[in-house]
């Protein structure tokens, strides 16, 4: 009885372990890279207008920068999940203050288009909140 006991186990055991390192291995994560247009909704659908230049990936993390059309507005980074679930973070230069950042929360509704809740920080606080969509 106990080997067979033992033996059920260690089954079972390795069936779980083929079924997580499968379900690790086989994620595949959508691609960010390039310059991704991105319109931030305020007031009266008046907004901002910045583009999002990615430029590496690895897995689901990935590094870019914030440009607006002055020049370089700051550095960003950012997490996609593989069911295109994406946090974007941003630290950027505004009116020569450099205590700022930028939050991004969304999806990618396609290979091409993402949206979602936006928040501005300044010293630390929210300052306001918004919407976004942004186009490659």
């Amino acid at each position: 009885m106990k080997k067979i006991s033992f033996f059920i186990l260690f089954l079972i055991t390795a069936m779980m372990a083929i079924l997580v390192l499968t379900s690790c291995v086989s994620q595949v994560y959508p691609n960010m890279l390039g310059r991704w247009e991105v319109f931030i909704y305020q007031e009266n659908q008046v907004g901002v207008l910045i583009d999002f230049y990615i430029t590496t990936q690895s897995g689901g993390s990935f590094n870019g920068e914030v440009v607006v059309p002055d020049g370089v507005l700051g550095t960003l980074s950012g997490i996609v999940q593989p069911d295109g679930n994406v946090l974007i973070l941003g630290d950027v230069t505004v009116e020569h203050i450099t205590d700022n950042s930028m939050s991004f929360y969304g999806a990618i509704s396609s290979n091409n288009r993402m949206d979602g809740s936006f928040t501005f920080f300044e010293k630390g606080h929210a300052k306001f909140t918004a919407s976004w969509t942004a186009n490659r």
